[in-house]
């Protein structure tokens, strides 16, 4: 059984990480960043993907400086670049070469300036100056709109039609292009505040005290409040902020000392969401600053961790902890640095890692200072001295075209840029390029790389780059009609009088890029229905809704024709772009009856059901063909076979809602649910028995499949093993018995814990496999086991191909990672704290027993993980085993291009079949052990550097 590695210091860092809210405002779309001002909660969260492989791309200087962070959305970035003459000029960057536009009037401003962006809308604030709303298009920004009375205006916030903003002391909502505001509420308010869901959480200072409000979002009125007494100035130009999750609020106050025990500089907040509004609990105040949301219900910030250790720390709404110290990198411990988040990852400037557990995933060579701004397969960053941006882009992989000849002589084809041609095309087999021609003759090229997607007359998909092209192709598609139907229910809404869904459907209207010309009438309403509420015609309002939703399921059709169109080779395909349409249309009836009929018959859901839910497993079924196995009915128990007499006894043993789902390898057993953990389950294992099958030279016959039993919740894992009397169980997520060749796990719901705990399976699995497949080994040498020294490759052998990356959705294994937590230890690891070489070597699975027998860490052992940041593994003697044999497992697999492979493999033979008594690493591998251990040392350390 594998005993989990003790974690001394780091913390679950999001334990609902990809659940984020989905409240109105919360998050922007997809390949946007609208923090500075268009953000609701100032998360620092972008919903875009962005890979780890980087290059410079462009970069852009400003003589005086930029006066804020660039604001992204989809394919463009804007700025304020300062003049010479102290004013501002709105700046516009396309983000795929750099190329900029600008707004011709520069503003003056006596003070600081501020930006907000939402869509093609962009919100200015210049203190002293007022209040600007614009418009912009790919070419040009132009001034459409001004907010009176806004001397002093500043912070603002923009989500689609609402532009809120503090003026002076006071907090405004207007309605875009509106001249009055909607509402106003006085109350000394500073700094900056957050926005999420329908309440507005903002600080008020009286005196020398401060004060949190909730205000209401739709009407200004003060839902409550919480004082946090005295707090006195100690001198900062930054402003306070304010942010808000689902379950806290954090108030930081840069320049201010609380009077609070400890005197800090922000304040944390437990909050409780509440249909009359949040209620709040003060939990403690510290010293910090530079907070970020991750996922919906914890903080990553910069703090002081016990004596003035600067450090990043976690908060949720119950504790803060350390989360790393950093003194070996200054330069993201140094101001200015902030957090993002960017999908379930951190970015601390050119540095990236995982947001649930702090493993590093990216370390920068170049030293970028300040914050890192996420878009469409770029990052930006932007100089300490505000003075340069810099772009990264993602390193393109161009694969040339795999396909026959492609000539298409009347087609459609969707660019990276939006654009979108019509014409002539042909793609020669290889090639890295298609050729296009226009209505008028002309011919062109464009790279593969910039193509998303190519169809016919007939709208039948021809060509398309990757899954992620391919879908923003068809959204781009798509966004005409919907755009039509956004302004039709808006006209439809002006005349029910509906001031809401006019509201709205005209902010979605021009989010999807209906021309402003058209809206302007709508908007006019829009403004005529504030000054005088309307009575509401509710039957028009019924016959709005019905229209919508017609229209609506017309597009939908529109995208499962498509889909239906596909070839049946393009199955693969045909289930990425059913994801898509059942993430907007869940219910579609025959996509859903599509679903249904690629299930096995004994496990078809009957009646409605969540098709999406199962494309996993339907796409598990197609790559590899599977069995259901269900007992026979009460009576016909003679006429079961192998597998249902099986199933049936663990329905006898364990519970009697148990399925048993066989593959070519695999018998898997489980209660009814969960059918995407079961296709990845059952992926992964096929994968990993033909990886193995690959390394040994085969498999050993056997007429049946590896018994695996998955538990659908820890506690029914860990009380069916204690009534068991195997109490080591709450100790781990999975275990192999090999007196009955059964594999146990525990299958959380959590898609992090899952994937975690998917490195488990693969552990056990391999022990599994080399028992009861593994061609080198026999059945009696099997279950007589060994008592030979050299158990290390037992262990070491589990770990290196759990500590290979499985991908169940393509099928790609990489077998290399730098990360690799084995070889991460032993290089960092103190060379006389590690087992010493020739004792690891040499033992023997009883010796390696006694260690399991004291799984506590080593006094005084704090190992600093390379790919871990600010961890400090505190390992056990038995953790080090793992860690050092799995590092030796892995140099004599990989090292030198498999130098010592061949004979790795065959000592894994002689151990199991007890051939290795007297075994010494000369007798393999030619080499002493000492020797050995440090070759392995060296290994580590060369492949861990970054």
């Amino acid at each position: 059984m594998r005993s989990p590695i003790l974690i001394t210091v780091i913390v679950v860092v999001a334990a609902v990480l990809g659940r984020a809210q989905t409240e109105e405002g919360l998050r922007a779309p997809t390949d946007c960043w609208p923090v500075s001002g268009g953000s609701s909660s100032r998360s620092r969260q972008a919903s875009t993907r962005l890979g780890l492989g980087l290059q410079p791309a462009w970069s852009l200087e400003s003589k005086q400086g930029f006066a804020c962070e660039p604001l992204v959305w989809e394919g463009e970035a804007v700025l304020l670049d300062e003049e010479k003459n102290g004013g501002f000029r709105l700046l516009q960057v396309d983000l795929a070469s750099g190329r900029t536009s600008r707004h011709s009037k520069t503003i003056t401003s006596t003070g600081a300036a501020s930006l907000a962006i939402w869509d093609r809308r962009v919100f200015a604030t210049f203190v002293g100056e007022g209040a600007f709303g614009y418009l912009r298009s790919r070419s040009s920004i132009s001034q459409r709109w001004q907010v009176p009375e806004s001397q002093g205006a500043a912070s603002p916030i923009l989500i689609k039609d609402e532009a809120f903003l503090r003026v002076g002391r006071a907090i405004r909502l207007y309605r875009w292009g509106a001249r009055t505001a909607t509402w106003s509420r006085d109350g000394d308010y500073i700094g900056e505040f957050a926005l999420l869901g329908d309440e507005i959480f903002v600080l008020a200072q009286i005196g020398e005290n401060c004060r949190l409000d909730v205000l209401d979002r739709a009407d200004g009125r003060v839902r409550t409040s919480v004082s946090f007494g005295r707090v006195y100035t100690q001198g900062s130009t930054t402003r306070p902020r304010v942010q808000v999750g689902s379950s806290f609020v954090f108030v930081e106050l840069p320049g201010f000392a609380v009077e609070m025990p400890s005197g800090g500089c922000s304040v944390l907040l437990k909050r409780t969401p509440a249909a009359s509004g949040s209620s709040l609990e003060i939990l403690g105040d510290l010293r910090s600053e530079s907070p970020a949301i991750v996922g919906a219900e914890s903080l990553f910030f910069r703090g002081e961790i016990g004596l003035s250790e600067r450090g990043w720390m976690v908060a949720s709404a119950q504790a803060y902890d350390a989360v790393c110290l950093e003194k070996e990198r200054p330069d993201i411990m140094a101001p200015g640095v902030d957090p993002c988040q960017v999908g379930g990852r951190i970015w601390l400037g050119d540095l990236a890692f995982e947001a649930r557990n702090g493993r590093i995933l990216r370390r920068g060579v170049e030293k970028v200072a300040g914050s890192a701004v996420p878009a469409r397969g770029v990052l930006l960053f932007m100089s300490a001295d505000r003075k340069r941006l810099q772009a990264h882009r993602e390193i393109a992989v161009v694969r040339p075209f795999a396909g026959a000849r492609l000539e298409l002589a009347a087609g459609r084809a969707v660019l990276a840029d939006t654009d979108t041609i019509s014409g002539r095309f042909v793609i020669e087999p290889q090639a890295t390029v298609v050729r296009f021609e226009d209505a008028k003759g002309k011919s062109s090229e464009h790279p593969l790389a910039e193509v998303l997607m190519i169809e016919d007359g007939e709208g039948r998909l021809c060509y398309h780059a990757s899954e992620d092209g391919l879908l923003r192709a068809l959204r781009l598609l798509d966004e005409e009609t919907l755009g039509e139907i956004a302004y039709d229910a808006a006209r439809a809404a002006r005349v029910a009088k509906a001031k809401d869904l006019l509201a709205r459907f005209l902010a979605e209207a021009s989010d999807l890029g209906v021309d402003d010309k058209k809206l302007g009438s709508l908007e006019k309403a829009l403004e005529d229905f504030e000054k005088k509420e309307p009575k509401t015609d509710q039957a028009k309002v019924a016959a709005l809704e019905r229209d919508r939703s017609e229209k609506l399921a017309a597009v939908a059709e529109r995208s499962w024709r498509r889909i239906e169109a596909l070839r049946d080779e393009d199955f693969e395909l045909r289930i990425r772009l059913l994801r898509a349409l059942f993430a907007s249309a869940p219910r579609h009836g025959p996509a859903t009856e599509f679903v249904r009929a690629q299930l096995p018959k004994e496990i078809r859901p009957a009646g409605d059901f969540e098709a999406g839910a199962w494309l996993d497993l339907v796409l598990a079924a197609r790559r590899r063909p599977i069995r259901i196995v269900i007992p026979p009915a009460k009576g016909h128990e003679s006429e079961a076979d192998a597998l249902q007499r099986d199933v049936g006894a663990a329905r006898h043993a364990w519970r009697p809602d148990l399925i048993g789902v066989a593959s070519e390898r695999l018998l898997v057993l489980m209660p009814p649910g969960n059918p995407s953990q079961l296709a990845h389950c059952l992926t992964v294992g096929e994968m990993l028995a033909e990886e193995l099958e690959r390394m040994f030279g085969g498999s050993r016959e056997s007429s049946f499949p590896l018994r695996i039993h998955l538990f659908p919740t820890r506690k029914e894992y860990v009380d069916f093993h204690l009534k068991r009397r195997n109490p080591m169980a709450q100790h781990s997520l999975g275990n192999y018995s090999p007196l009955e060749n059964i594999s146990r796990m525990f299958i959380p719901d959590d898609g992090d814990e899952f994937a975690d705990m998917l490195s488990t399976f693969v552990h056990e699995l391999t022990h599994h496999w080399m028992n009861v497949r593994c061609p080198q080994v026999t059945a009696a040498a099997a279950a007589k086991g060994s008592g030979s020294n050299g158990f290390w490759v037992v262990e070491g052998l589990a770990t290196m191909m759990q500590e290979f990356s499985y991908d169940p959705r393509s099928g790609e294994i990489r077998r290399e990672d730098p990360g690799s937590n084995s070889l991460d230890t032993v290089a960092n690891c103190p060379p006389q704290s590690l087992l010493a070489w020739p004792d690891l070597l040499a033992a023997t699975q009883m010796q390696f027993t006694r260690l399991t027998l004291n799984p506590e860490p080593i006094a005084g052992l704090f190992v600093p993980m390379t790919w871990q940041l600010g961890y400090r593994r505190a390992p056990s003697l038995v953790n080090l085993f793992y860690a050092q044999a799995g590092a030796v497992c892995h140099y004599l697999y990989s090292a030198e291009n498999g130098k010592y492979r061949d004979r790795f493999l065959a000592f894994v033979g002689d151990y199991y079949c007890d051939r290795a008594r007297g075994w010494t690493p000369e007798k393999s591998f030619g080499i002493d052990a000492a020797t050995l251990g440090k070759a392995v040392t060296d290994y580590a350390k060369k492949t861990v550097s970054p």
